[in-house]
């Protein structure tokens, strides 16, 4: 088996496994277990490959930058917005919330505004 084809493996096994999960119910324990287990095993991969995949970008975009070669404006112009994007984001999360995930006061609307105009600009 080609190691290209082992995360599609591991897709399709897991995607099975859930999908019987939900057909049987708690008739089968083992399935039961599994579908509770899978997605939280999801969300560790997740961000382990979030991590590899920032520090990839970065490493690759700043070494460009550093060695100033072609289409390094493109890089440095990538880094600046992926470093505000990621500020106003954690800014974001760390401010507090009403009752119904709603900003609370007016700093995190204006940060929650720029965060949308951001977003919606990506999209």
């Amino acid at each position: 088996m080609r190691l290209g084809s082992f995360p599609v493996l591991v897709t399709f096994v897991t995607g099975v496994t859930l999908i019987l999960a939900f057909i049987a119910g708690p008739a089968v324990p083992g399935l039961a277990r599994a579908e509770a287990l899978l997605p939280v095993w999801a969300q560790i991969i997740t961000a382990f490959t979030m991590f590899i995949g920032i520090f990839s970008l970065l490493a690759a975009n700043l070494r460009r930058l550093a060695l100033k070669a072609e289409g390094s404006f493109f890089s440095g112009t990538l880094v600046a917005a992926f470093l505000v994007t990621a500020g106003i984001g954690l800014v974001r999360g760390f401010l507090s919330t009403g009752p119904a995930g709603e900003p609370a006061d007016g700093t995190a609307r204006a940060v929650e505004a720029v965060y949308t105009l951001i977003l919606d600009g990506i999209i």
